[in-house]
């Protein structure tokens, strides 16, 4: 099978797995059911659980710390002139998005290489759509 980061998915087959807004607006993916163009190349315990450690890296960029909440305190108190002195949550979390972006897509080379290429399969870079779905791609074979 062809290396994930060289090959051309411009004329694969693709599936979709949608964004699941049960819990609210957070960025996070459907682990089930799996959608069956997949059956049969993956099994659901193993789509599941990358899909789990990709939702997992996203809860963890989006997680309110006590840190945040007291600087926001203390901004109030001293009408935002603490902000003078010191980066906004905000501009941090730029910084911030621009990590975890990095992790989940080494992540997803990670995967790719250890559970979907050897099946057929590439999943693509959630980022690459906007955050909106995973796409996986269908190697086809000639």
């Amino acid at each position: 099978m062809p290396d994930s980061r060289q090959f051309n998915t411009a004329n694969c087959e693709r599936t979709f797995v949608q964004r699941d807004f049960s819990e609210g607006t957070a960025v996070r993916f459907q682990t089930s059911p799996l959608p069956p163009r997949l059956s049969g190349k993956i099994s659901p315990e193993e789509f599941a659980k990358a899909i789990s450690e990709l939702n997992q890296l996203f809860d963890e960029a989006e997680s309110l710390s006590a840190a945040v909440v007291c600087e926001n305190i203390t901004a109030c108190l001293f009408a935002y002139m603490l902000f003078l002195c010191m980066p906004t949550h905000y501009e941090r979390s730029t910084c911030e998005l621009e990590q975890v972006l990095e992790k989940i897509s080494y992540r997803v080379i990670q995967l790719n290489s250890e559970v979907f290429v050897p099946k057929g399969l590439l999943m693509i870079d959630p980022a690459e759509r906007g955050l909106r779905v995973v796409s996986f791609s269908f190697f086809v074979t000639f």
